[in-house]
């Protein structure tokens, strides 16, 4: 009997370290969903991604109960957004389903092994993404032309002007001997005098990089910068923007030097319409979409979401 009762107990704690261990990995068919809105299920993959996003910037004073809280305002998120894209029958086009592609494929390539761990899998990936993508163009069917809270293209153009730059850039690091870095300063005066006429900044780009036993492309790419962005320093973009179209600069920082010559980017903005529809839109965006479907009940698996947390929080530090 005693042997019995051992054999049970044994078998109930290997299925309690079982469940443990796989709270991020279930099946998505599971019919205990890790949280619920109305009828449509969060897959409990895709909770595990939107949980460790709010993890990774826990600090001392924020708690387990406020990472599940906040990932839970993700995931429903996650849902609403999928409904109404599809309750509006909108689409993605080919060249978008390849950009997430191509953006999956980065992330997983850099983070495979960590994803494992948490239940995350390169199709997880690819549902969390393709989200992304849906409240992209949600933004422009509600902020774009004939939406409900339309802006006004003038407005999105000041917002552009105002907000982004557009330039090409010959850059070197600066190591801190002063003999080396007097030397690269030299070289970047120099080059910048030799701009003028038919002599173009790709020119002496260039004849910089085959100096350096590089292969250089004919034409330089053009970067666009979105202001507060880390890409470079918030001197740097004051610095830019402060030019006109065409004028060139030398600008220093600790560690780099750059030739700079500002692009008109007027050309680039229906590129980044949608961008910049989202950046206006900020916070307003999450609002509209928290609104929607307000008498879906959102309910949760609390044992499901803290073996979830556990799962992630010992993933963390292996």
């Amino acid at each position: 009997m005693k042997n019995i009762l051992k054999t049970t107990l044994l078998l109930i704690l290997i299925s309690l370290l079982a469940f443990s261990l796989t709270a991020c990995n279930k099946n998505k068919n599971d019919e205990k969903a890790i949280l619920s809105v109305g009828n449509a299920k969060v897959p409990t993959d895709v909770f595990a991604f939107y949980l460790d996003e709010t993890m990774q910037f826990k600090g001392s004073d924020y708690s387990e109960e406020q990472a599940i809280a906040d990932a839970e305002v993700l995931a429903t998120r996650y849902i609403k957004i999928n409904t109404e894209f599809n309750r509006r029958n909108a689409a993605l086009s080919s060249s978008e389903k390849a950009e997430i592609a191509t953006d999956v494929n980065n992330n997983w390539n850099v983070y495979k092994k960590y994803y494992e761990k948490i239940g995350v899998s390169k199709e997880t990936l690819t549902k969390v993404m393709t989200s992304d993508k849906y409240a992209e163009k949600l933004t422009t069917l509600v902020y774009g032309k004939g939406g409900e809270n339309e802006k006004s293209l003038d407005s999105q153009k000041a917002y552009y002007n105002e907000n982004y730059i557009a330039f090409k850039v010959i850059n070197a690091y600066l190591t801190g001997e002063k003999e080396e870095d007097d030397a690269t300063i030299k070289t970047f005066q120099d080059l910048k005098a030799k701009i003028k006429d038919d002599v173009t900044i790709d020119t002496v780009n260039a004849e910089y990089l085959t100096s350096l036993g590089e292969n250089p492309d004919s034409e330089m790419d053009i970067t666009v910068m979105k202001k507060g962005s880390e890409l470079y320093t918030e001197d740097f973009f004051n610095k830019v923007h402060a030019l006109n179209n065409g004028e060139i600069t030398i600008i220093t920082s600790e560690d780099f030097i750059f030739l700079v010559q500002k692009i008109d980017g007027s050309s680039l903005f229906n590129t980044y319409q949608s961008t910049i529809l989202a950046a206006m839109a900020g916070d307003d965006f999450k609002t509209y979409v928290d609104g929607l479907y307000k008498e879906d009940t959102v309910s949760s698996n609390a044992s499901m979401e803290k073996s979830c947390y556990n799962t992630i929080e010992k993933a963390k530090f292996k």
